[in-house]
């Protein structure tokens, strides 16, 4: 799970504080939730998006705004209408659906070489959808199409809009509600499509898994703190997700649609740490650090950082949630084809920043943010060379804020 911003609340000082939620900007990540099952900083008038009760239930989001990508080759600029609902079917106390997706609607102009996954236009995504079954409190199983926002991953590696079909495994503990120990697995098929005359035979199936251990602590209710660390590994990427990588940064042998591979496996963890204090009863500082290492890639191809600081403060019937983080993600830390195409995908540094108004009482929010990147290195090792340049992200947006999705 990426570290970034958490979701202002409705009362900053009527809310003790949880172990550390982490979350992405862009809100590619949902954020983490207590030990009791809630988050804690769920926007206020949460209820009035639930729109089915009893067994199945449910809630939505909608956003209107703009967002564009632009660089000295490219530029694409779009209206957009989004629309998440996700909803829940308990068939037992033990048993239940969770589905979520996006149907996204826009009017655009576009101009560039090679696509982005911020940018794909797609009009219905699948977020979510798994049968998850606990036997207990304190054990968790789940199969079918796994977000990728849950499992303590960063958007250097996988971007949290991704979803791999597979099974997941969740083991925690808990102590006094200010004291939470995770453990996380999951086994997934990474996802592609691939239509080339090129392939001469049936290429094995791909897999990706991940093991994370998550410590979550509050050790006052001004307080949360936490930690985690996840081993990741692909296995069997396929052509057509390394020719694609090539656009965004990997290094690959062969260029030929159909034959490409990557260069070096992908092979490696990521460390992560965030704190939240709140010094008064209308302030809120954050603070998170994530590093990755792929075992497999030589110095200086595959390491990876972010940093990002924010604070909220409540007005009374408005917070103000500013963010700026900076981050650095050489070509081979994870394949690009997954991970974030608003921080550029691979082989890029830069900044960024993303201001929320949360009009509370009102029922909406504003969102703007930006990213600027530019390139690591802007040839390669013998291999291809990169086709990239430097390149802005933004968008702006008018979204309710009834739910924390």
């Amino acid at each position: 799970m990426a570290l970034g911003a958490l979701a202002a609340s409705s009362a900053l000082a009527e809310q003790p504080l949880s172990a550390v939620a982490l979350a992405a900007p862009a809100g590619e990540r949902a954020s983490e939730v207590s030990p009791e099952g809630q988050s804690r900083w769920a926007p206020s008038g949460a209820e009035d998006s639930l729109w089915l009760q009893g067994p199945l239930t449910g809630e939505w989001k909608l956003a209107v705004g703009s967002m564009g990508l632009l660089s000295e080759n490219d530029e694409k600029l779009a209206a957009v209408l989004e629309i998440q609902p996700q909803f829940s079917y308990r068939f037992h106390e033990q048993l239940q659906l969770k589905t979520s997706f996006f149907l996204n609607f826009s009017s655009e102009r576009e101009q560039t070489a090679f696509a982005n996954t911020e940018l794909e236009g797609r009009v219905i995504s699948l977020r979510q959808a798994e049968v998850e079954y606990s036997p207990f409190e304190f054990l968790k199983f789940s199969a079918g199409a796994v977000s990728q926002a849950c499992c303590y991953l960063s958007d250097l590696v996988i971007s949290g809009r991704q979803t791999f079909p597979g099974v997941t495994q969740s083991l925690s503990w808990a102590w006094r509600d200010n004291l939470k120990l995770e453990a996380r697995a999951q086994q997934t098929i990474p996802t592609s499509r691939s239509q080339s005359s090129q392939r001469q035979e049936r290429e094995p199936l791909p897999a990706f898994v991940s093991e994370s251990l998550a410590l979550l602590w509050s050790p006052t209710v001004d307080l949360g703190l936490e930690a985690f660390v996840t081993h990741y590994r692909f296995y069997d990427l396929p052509a057509q997700v390394a020719f694609v990588g090539r656009e965004r940064g990997n290094t690959i042998l062969d260029p030929t649609p159909g034959r490409a591979r990557f260069q070096e496996e992908f092979n490696g963890y990521i460390l992560g740490a965030a704190s939240q204090f709140r010094p008064g009863p209308r302030w809120e500082l954050r603070g998170a650090l994530e590093s990755i290492h792929n075992l497999d890639a030589p110095a200086t191809y595959g390491r990876g950082e972010k940093v990002s600081m924010g604070l909220s403060y409540d007005f009374g019937s408005w917070v103000f949630s500013p963010q700026y983080f900076v981050f650095y993600n050489e070509s081979d830390t994870a394949p690009a084809f997954y991970n974030s195409g608003s921080l550029g995908h691979n082989n890029r540094r830069g900044q960024g920043v993303e201001f929320t108004l949360d009009f509370r009482d009102l029922g909406f929010a504003l969102r703007a943010h930006y990213v600027q990147s530019d390139l690591i290195n802007d040839s390669d090792r013998g291999a291809v060379r990169y086709i990239q340049v430097p390149q802005q992200y933004f968008f702006i947006k008018l979204e309710t804020n009834y739910a924390d999705i």
